[in-house]
């Protein structure tokens, strides 16, 4: 009943939007301005260059707001303009260099880097801003061949380190800057710092790394030492994938399960939840599986199952 009243008042919310000015941007509004609701402005589909999308997952954003995309139903990682036009696209299947073999998610830096996890060929693929093929991280240790297991979520930091989450070893795998193993973080459980099947990772303007820990229902939070932090827990998380904050540190976090978008502060107090029948959309998300802001304050939300990328405007009140 929760989700049905939700995509009610969203629906007459997009009316009112329909016909009065439009809202502030999300960007210039925080954190006074509380959001109402997430409309679809655009629907990304269909056929790029040579192939439809297919199960997009993993999505990031880059300091010149270049859009990039893993298409890993085809295999290959595409990159928008900040027009959201399609305008370059790398891979293909296989385990050559350059190739992939079932992409999830993504990780940016400062416009030098782009990690890729390249789960079916068990490595990291590193690819420089025009996506050429710079170098992979294989997820191999001949000493110990049950060291690593499937890669998931991703995030670097300033000094070039690679945060890999282990979705298969419940833990998270840290690289170097030149791409060699250096130490876990979190082992296999329920509680405090362990973890059961973690998802995306990403940093925090406090250096703190939030995990998706989606078996265990939860956000967990590391410091740059890979110390336990603290957790979110809410009653209503299913599965959650995906986790991105704004300007103001406050929390968007995605369940792939529900297709529900959660709005919470940065102590975890949920603001309002976006159901996944989105206004502008005609269909539900489906097995979503990531969101990212693009540099206009609008959201975009990687809906897997129905093989679109859904461009969002936030619909927040004006004072």
């Amino acid at each position: 009943m929760r989700i049905k009243r939700l995509a009610v008042v969203s629906a007459v919310l997009f009316l009112i939007f329909a016909c009065t000015r439009p809202p502030q941007d999300i960007a210039d509004n925080f954190p006074r301005s509380q959001p109402l609701a997430l409309i679809v402005e655009k629907v990304i589909s269909g056929y790029m260059l040579g192939q439809t999308l297919r199960y997009p997952v993993g999505l990031a954003v880059d300091y010149y707001g270049k859009i990039y995309v893993c298409d890993a139903g085809n295999n290959r990682l595409l990159r928008l303009a900040d027009s959201l036009v399609v305008e370059r696209e790398a891979g293909g299947l296989g385990s050559l260099e350059g190739l992939f073999n079932r992409p999830s998610y993504i990780a940016v830096d400062n416009g030098l880097n782009v990690v890729v996890s390249d789960v079916g060929n068990s490595r990291l693929c590193r690819h420089d801003k025009d996506m050429h093929f710079v170098e992979a991280i294989k997820l191999l240790d001949p000493d110990d061949p049950l060291k690593f297991g499937e890669p998931s979520g991703l995030a670097l930091t300033d000094y070039g380190e690679i945060w890999m989450c282990d979705s298969e070893k419940n833990r998270i795998a840290v690289f170097n800057n030149i791409g060699q193993f250096s130490r876990f973080v979190g082992d296999f459980g329920y509680s405090g710092g362990q973890l059961l099947h973690p998802q995306k990772i990403i940093r925090n303007s406090r250096n703190n790394f939030i995990v998706c820990d989606a078996d265990n229902r939860r956000l967990v939070f590391y410091d740059h030492y890979g110390n336990f932090v603290r957790e979110i827990k809410n009653r209503d998380f299913s599965y959650p994938v995906a986790v991105v904050t704004d300007k103001s540190d406050n929390l968007w976090v995605l369940d792939g399960a529900t297709g529900t978008v959660f709005y919470m502060d940065e102590k975890g107090n949920t603001r309002f939840q976006f159901a996944a029948v989105l206004p502008g959309a005609q269909t539900a998300m489906k097995n979503p599986s990531d969101l990212v802001f693009l540099k206009d304050g609008r959201l975009l939300i990687s809906d897997s199952g129905n093989n679109r990328l859904l461009v969002c405007r936030i619909l927040v009140e004006t004072q």
